[in-house]
């Protein structure tokens, strides 16, 4: 006879080893593998996404940074440029006020498109492009060169006619009524 123990062991070892039961936990195993790949796979993923959306982030924070570093030395620079034109314009000496402050304002929108323009290149990776500088004019200069000139024309021999006829009537005039003529 066997006692119900005995029964119910050799029950419990036909079901744990018979192939319905090997399937189910196969199946269930190569489910729960796929889905720990997936799983992961979507890790990696979302741990991507993290990082470019970090990089992205500090790349708008310099943009900011950039941008208003840009905008402060604009202002800066304009601000000063502004300070000097009043300071101009107080002192009553400043004979080419307008020549001045033109040339102020040129500079200073000038200085400002090269710093957005390198900026912007800087940004786009390209390569910063080096111009040779040009020598700024001191203020005035042209102005003093043409008063300059003015006044050695306005010295010098009366200007040629344009017309060669008018040219040789004067000469003739001007030797019959010189001292020399008549003493020739």
């Amino acid at each position: 006879m066997s006692s119900p123990l005995e029964n119910q062991a050799k029950v419990w070892v036909q079901t744990l080893s018979s192939q319905q039961t090997l399937s189910a936990y196969q199946a269930v195993l190569e489910s729960l593998l796929a889905t720990l790949r997936a799983l992961w796979e979507a890790l990696k993923v979302t741990w991507d996404i993290l990082k470019e959306t970090g990089k992205l982030l500090w790349l708008v924070l310099c943009l900011g940074l950039v941008a208003f570093d840009w905008i402060w030395d604009g202002g800066s620079q304009l601000v000063s440029k502004t300070k000097a034109i009043t300071k101009q314009a107080s002192n009553p000496s400043s004979e080419h006020y307008f020549a001045d402050a033109s040339k102020a304002l040129l500079e200073a929108s000038k200085s400002s498109a090269v710093k957005a323009v390198a900026q912007a290149r800087e940004q786009l990776g390209l390569p910063q492009q080096d111009r040779p500088a040009r020598p700024d004019p001191q203020p005035g200069s042209a102005a003093v060169a043409v008063d300059r000139v003015k006044s050695v024309k306005s010295s010098a021999a009366p200007e040629p006619a344009a017309d060669p006829q008018e040219a040789k009537a004067d000469s003739t005039k001007d030797s019959a009524t010189s001292p020399e003529a008549a003493d020739a």
